[in-house]
């Protein structure tokens, strides 16, 4: 086979390298120089460029295999490639400014481009954090007194999982700071053997810092009337008074913050605010000029008005404000913890049932590329958003409906809605915990016996139903805005919601649905004759107890609970029976007439699904020939 040419000059310079040739060698070599200086005049800059480069490679590659393998000092300069100190301080300087300015970017920048160039692995560390230790972190952020749900329809990220697939999840924003947050958590779980750094970087991606919290609204205004008084009186006194937490501040206030009389202002040490003022109030030097924020109802607008005054007159403000605060926040933390309690009771038991129900704001319909006079006038869409809690299983429902009135007639029939689904579906169930936000709502909201439970106020937020409404509500936004759905109404709406392929289970009621419900309740009359519970405004759980009699509590685990008279009176019941001469018991056949009822003194129960009415002692034996389950039942109290 014929030799290359370069193989040819390899060979023939071999042979001149003899030392009979060596005259020959050196003129060679001569010629040559000459050959490629002149190549150079003759090559553009690029050229020359492209031969400096291959220059420098090939010199590199030759001085690489005529190397010997040895162990390198790097820890001195005659140890590497550099000949003198400064020049390996001035490699050094040229490779730190290019690397990252983070400490941490940099040196795994640095680990990973050594392990690269000297051919090595690093294994990776083991998790040492225990599972179970991460799951009670992540559980944690997710309290909800820790974080909030955001409930708007753009409040979600979304996330990938282990085999890539997308899904999103609702965003929720810390209440406190990291460090307050670890705190809390190593209270709860002392024996966790976690640091904050690690108990840090645990944080979900979903649960957002407090400093990332967007404009705030629905808050409640017991917390911010003393907030502002504190934040005012915190930037005149910084060392004396602290911002607001319940560790710095209100123990403080409190001889025992988890004592009932000293946070229902029955203490006598602490009544009043007398605790508070011999910490802080006495020792504050007086301020002739001083003024802070107030919230005032004025021409029928909430504001946020300056008051101007002296130091004195803001600590007696907020020692006035003490008391009502400090039950509202033992409120809170009572119905809170029963809430986890009633939570986790209803997962570990086939009898108890939590349903968490709550509205959520209204949906206005729009459609994608509206003309202008569409855009001024718009309709809306009722959203009421139900979670239930069974065992495992977690249920997401919203009841759809263009009845926009969020009163005791949509509440009446959404409720009826729900519980015949929870004894269709789980027929082992006993007792249902209701679980809504705000103490104000009068109990005759709900039409069958069970334990009706109340958030302290403003308090019920950012729970799981507020990401049940965004997210539905995003969803139908989303296909709206792609053109996928034109949504008029609210079966327009429901239809669209369940094209989208959402666990959410989605409920219809039309307004006609509505009232042919309130009509079978017979709602208007039930709520023309209520009576008005002494301490409604404060009570946060109520239950029929029998006997015509309904229990009262301030607060869920209330050990001295209320029994006051139910609904209606015996004279309101005779008129209604007056007013119908065929009005009967469906059991017993008794009909009203000259004769007195000889059961007058009994509650009576209606059927919902048959409209008739019976006394409760024949409906004890009969009660499942006459309806078709117990959530049709109303119960009324002749007294």
């Amino acid at each position: 086979m014929a030799k290359t040419a370069a193989e040819r000059q390899r060979k023939r310079r071999e042979k001149l390298k003899m030392e009979n040739n060596r005259v020959d060698y050196e003129e060679h070599k001569r010629r040559d120089r000459e050959r490629k200086k002149l190549a150079k005049l003759l090559m553009l800059p690029k050229e020359k460029e492209n031969l400096q480069t291959r220059t420098r490679e090939a010199v590199r590659q030759h001085r690489m295999n005529n190397s010997q393998i040895k162990v390198v000092d790097w820890t001195v300069v005659g140890g590497t490639p550099y000949k003198s100190l400064s020049s390996l301080g001035k490699a050094k300087s040229r490779v730190m400014k290019a690397l990252p300015k983070s400490p941490h970017k940099r040196a795994s920048l640095v680990k990973l481009m050594a392990c690269d160039i000297l051919g090595t692995y690093i294994a990776a560390p083991k998790i040492r954090t225990n599972q179970e230790i991460v799951e009670a972190v992540i559980s944690s952020y997710e309290n909800e007194n820790i974080s909030r749900m955001m409930p708007g329809k753009a409040d979600f990220i979304t996330l990938k999982d282990q085999l890539g697939n997308k899904y999103t999840k609702q965003k929720r924003h810390l209440v406190a700071t990291i460090t307050e947050t670890y705190k809390c958590f190593t209270e709860d779980n002392p024996s966790a053997d976690i640091g904050k750094s690690k108990f840090a970087s645990l944080r979900p991606r979903w649960v957002l810092l407090s400093s990332e919290m967007p404009h705030n609204v629905c808050g409640c205004k017991y917390h911010r009337y003393v907030i502002l008084l504190l934040e005012a009186l915190h930037r005149r006194y910084p060392d004396l008074i602290p911002l607001y937490s319940k560790e710095n501040f209100i123990a403080h206030c409190v001889c025992d913050i988890n004592d009932e009389d000293c946070m229902r202002n029955g203490c006598e040490r602490c009544s009043d605010g007398k605790l508070f003022k011999e910490i802080y109030g006495n020792k504050a030097p007086a301020d002739n000029e001083f003024s802070w924020y107030q919230l005032e109802d004025t021409i029928g607008f909430l504001q946020k008005v300056k008051q101007s005054g002296n130091s004195t007159d803001a600590f007696e403000e907020l020692a006035m404000q003490l008391p009502k605060f400090n039950w509202h926040l033992f409120i809170k933390e009572k119905q809170s913890s029963s809430y986890q309690h009633m939570k986790i009771s209803s997962e570990d038991t086939s009898e108890e049932c939590l349903l968490q129900m709550d509205f959520a704001e209204n949906f206005t319909c729009i459609w994608q590329d509206e003309i202008q006079s569409a855009h001024w006038k718009q309709r809306q869409v009722t959203i009421y958003t139900i979670m239930i809690t069974y065992r495992n299983k977690k249920l997401s429902f919203v009841i759809i409906s263009d009845f926009l009135s969020h009163e005791k007639t949509a509440v009446a029939a959404f409720t009826s809605t729900i519980l015949d689904i929870i004894t269709d579906n789980f027929p082992t169930v006993r007792t249902v915990d209701v679980w809504t936000d705000g103490g104000t709502v009068k109990p005759d909201q709900h039409a069958v016996r069970i334990r009706w439970n109340y958030f302290a106020t403003s308090h019920g937020k950012g729970l799981k139903n507020d990401g049940i409404g965004g997210n539905a509500k995003r969803i139908v936004h989303r296909l709206i805005m792609s053109r996928s759905a034109v949504v008029s109404d609210s079966q327009s709406f429901a239809n669209a919601l369940r094209s989208s392929g959402t666990s959410i289970n989605v409920v219809e009621l039309t307004e006609d649905d509505i009232k042919e419900k309130c009509k079978m309740f017979d709602v208007e009359t039930l709520c023309s004759g209520l009576q008005t519970f002494p301490g409604i405004i404060s009570t946060h759980c109520a239950q029929s107890v029998g006997n015509g009699m309904v229990q009262l509590k301030f607060f869920t685990t209330d050990p001295s609970p209320r029994h006051v008279p139910a609904k209606y009176t015996k004279e309101a019941v005779e008129v209604s029976r007056k007013s119908d001469e065929n009005w009967n018991c469906t059991l017993c056949k008794w009909k009203y007439g000259d004769k007195a009822d000889p059961k007058i003194s009994e509650e009576w129960i209606m059927c919902a699904s048959r409209q008739s009415w019976f006394h409760e002692s024949c409906g004890q034996q009969n009660v499942k020939s006459v309806c078709k389950n117990k959530s049709e039942l109303v119960k009324i109290a002749m007294t």
